[in-house]
């Protein structure tokens, strides 16, 4: 009940947060492309903003962010993908895989095309599927190991450490008592 009053406060400032970010990139776009056209130099500054956490679509996303969330929605199959959706993010975006898929895709090319909108579209379904189904084999074994016993293997590895830990502080605190007969 709180939650819902705190956002519906906030809808106003999330669509002005929306639209601000969108205006920023659609001017910072408009100037590098102009700048772009009268010097022929920089060509790849016009990119520049569009970028992993820039500001503005960062602002684009928490006032995405805070107007879904005043609306509940709720469905089985968009669920299942949502609980896999931070896992997707996770593997396409380990540097090993994300240089694969961006040799792979090249992007530049994609942008390039005579049709960039559906290859940039085909690209973006195919990794997030590929990404999707390592996620559901993960889960998959992780429903057959490690969730079948909730706790095991941290008990286990813990009682170990602990035995070890306390194995060298019996081993140390008896020579330090051993060093003490010795001077008395």
């Amino acid at each position: 009940m709180y939650c819902r009053w705190y956002l519906s406060i906030y809808s106003k400032e999330a669509t002005l947060l929306i639209l601000s970010g969108l205006a920023l990139e659609f001017v910072y776009w408009g100037a590098t492309t102009v700048f772009f056209e009268m010097t022929g130099k920089k060509p790849d500054f016009q990119n520049f903003i569009f970028d992993h956490w820039k500001l503005p679509t960062m602002m684009i996303g928490f006032g995405l962010f805070i107007l879904c969330c005043q609306h509940p929605f709720h469905s089985r199959f968009v669920n299942y993908l949502a609980a896999s959706s931070f896992g997707v993010y996770l593997i396409h975006y380990q540097p090993g895989i994300y240089r694969t898929w961006t040799d792979w895709f090249p992007l530049k090319e994609a942008y390039m095309s005579a049709h960039p909108i559906p290859d940039g579209a085909l690209i973006i379904l195919t990794v997030f599927s590929v990404c999707l189904v390592l996620d559901l084999i993960r889960q998959t074994l992780f429903r057959v190991t490690i969730d079948q016993h909730s706790g095991k293997w941290f008990e286990k590895i813990y009682s170990r450490i602990e035995a070890k830990v306390s194995g060298a502080r019996r081993a140390r605190h008896s020579r330090i008592s051993s060093t003490v007969e010795e001077d008395q």
